[in-house]
């Protein structure tokens, strides 16, 4: 879910990390969180209502958009399978278009 190439989100995370620890006194387990959109997201909603502090708030902020706009890019970039009907029906119109002149073509 989380790709570690992305310098700005890695570093957000870290922060975060060490943000929830100071302020909240718990640690989270970024690797968990890295293997699960939702998973984080439910990390950092309880992370957010729990903090006092305007820093840690700001970080869930920016960490939640952040997947959101992550999770919503890879959506877009990988558009669900047409349902079976339609795919069932492709096909069949294939077969169609093929036999249309008789089994000598002609």
């Amino acid at each position: 879910m989380i790709d570690a190439k992305d310098p700005e989100f890695v570093r957000l995370l870290a922060r975060l990390k060490l943000n929830v620890r100071r302020h909240l006194g718990h640690s989270i387990d970024l690797s968990r969180l890295q293997a699960d959109a939702q998973q984080l997201l439910d990390a950092l909603a309880e992370i957010e209502n729990l903090a006092e502090e305007e820093e840690l708030m700001t970080l869930v902020l920016q960490v939640r958009a952040l997947v959101i706009q992550k999770s919503s890019r890879t959506v877009a970039d990988n558009p669900p399978d047409p349902p079976l009907a339609e795919q069932a029906s492709a096909k069949n119109s294939f077969l169609v278009h093929s036999y249309r002149f008789g089994a000598r073509g002609g």
